[in-house]
């Protein structure tokens, strides 16, 4: 799939989207969850920092 929106909380507003993702990268899920009637799903984000 390609431009994966993902969101800073549970919604399908644009205002919520944070970034995108293309094929090739996978999350570990936490939770399904369901957002006006459709599934969203949280994931663990791990961040890398060079220091």
């Amino acid at each position: 799939m390609k431009n994966l929106r993902f969101y800073d909380s549970a919604s399908w507003s644009d205002k919520d989207v944070v970034g995108f993702v293309d094929a090739g990268l996978g999350f570990i899920i936490d939770a399904k969850v369901i957002v006006n009637g459709s599934p969203q799903y949280k994931v663990q984000n791990i961040l890398c920092n060079s220091k």
